[in-house]
């Protein structure tokens, strides 16, 4: 699905804004360089988010299960330009799917955990979207129920992980940077949330130049603690993370303590934090102990 018009395409292709890289290149050159980096590391608290125990995910079992993935969702239906909803918390199976919904053909439009029937029905409804990938309940809310009353195919984080272990090949599905990667939402505080769909070459271009003003290097190590469902994760946290080949680790929702644990034990280089986010760190009492 490419939107943006071919003069658009010309001009910022030949200004060198843009050019023919995608993110699946980005992420399967990284994985061939560093199959035993670390890729992605899960939240400490996995266990109260969705169960089981928090993983440590390295490049070489990222490709492995994004390439298992692809040909599973491949196989539910999801082919070129299929729109696949998603809605999981920070886990590294969200980072994974990002990589692997692309890989099968498909765009990934991820939502916060905090939406219900309404925004679900509403996103299906103008996406016609087929597909739901979501957890059974979290927090007392059974998002699998609300996915089957709305999408054709609901898709549970245990049936992900099943898939991820599959060792199959996906589809050859030819993508052009200019297709769109994702399509995020606005928060819809004040109307209905709004499509925003993003480009390989969209994101490439805005992070790289975050990568180069914050002097990002390879390797570095980032710490994810908004929300991976929005443009501020995606775009500050996510695509530097396949930028510099480092190490994604995951967050949310915020806890001062285990933030600072993972600030220090994670060795972290980079990460975000919004100044309500900054003040309650700086009120933890355990603050300055922790660290």
């Amino acid at each position: 699905m490419i939107l943006h018009s071919e003069e658009l395409i010309r001009e910022y292709t030949e200004k060198g804004y843009w050019g023919n890289t995608t993110l699946l290149d980005i992420f399967y050159e990284n994985a061939s360089k560093y199959p035993d980096r670390e890729a992605v590391v899960d939240p400490p608290n996995r266990e109260e988010l969705v169960g089981g125990e928090p993983e440590r995910v390295s490049y070489s079992k990222l490709l492995k299960a994004v390439d298992s993935v692809a040909v599973e969702l491949q196989d539910t239906g999801v082919k070129k330009d299929s729109i696949v909803l998603v809605q999981l918390p920070n886990v590294w199976e969200l980072a994974m799917l990002y990589l692997a919904i692309a890989r099968a053909g498909g765009i990934i439009s991820p939502m916060p955990m905090q939406w219900r029937q309404r925004e679900l029905s509403y996103l299906a409804k103008i996406t016609e979207s087929k597909h739901d990938i979501t957890v059974e309940e979290f927090k007392g809310f059974r998002h699998a129920d609300a996915g089957k009353e709305t999408v054709e195919n609901v898709i549970l984080l245990e049936d992900i992980r099943e898939f991820a272990k599959t060792g199959r090949e996906p589809e050859k599905v030819e993508i052009d940077a200019n297709e769109i990667f994702t399509i995020c939402w606005t928060s819809g505080t004040e109307a209905d949330p709004k499509g925003c769909p993003l480009s390989h070459n969209n994101w490439i271009f805005q992070s790289g130049n975050l990568v180069k003003v914050c002097k990002l290097q390879e390797g570095d190590r980032q710490l994810c603690v908004a929300p991976l469902v929005n443009m501020t994760a995606v775009g500050v946290n996510y695509v530097p993370w396949l930028l510099t080949a480092g190490t994604f680790v995951l967050h949310h929702p915020f806890n001062a303590e285990i933030c600072l644990r993972q600030l220090v034990e994670e060795g972290i280089n980079f990460t975000i934090l919004v100044p309500a986010v900054l003040n309650m760190i700086l009120k933890y009492p355990e603050s300055r102990t922790t660290i």
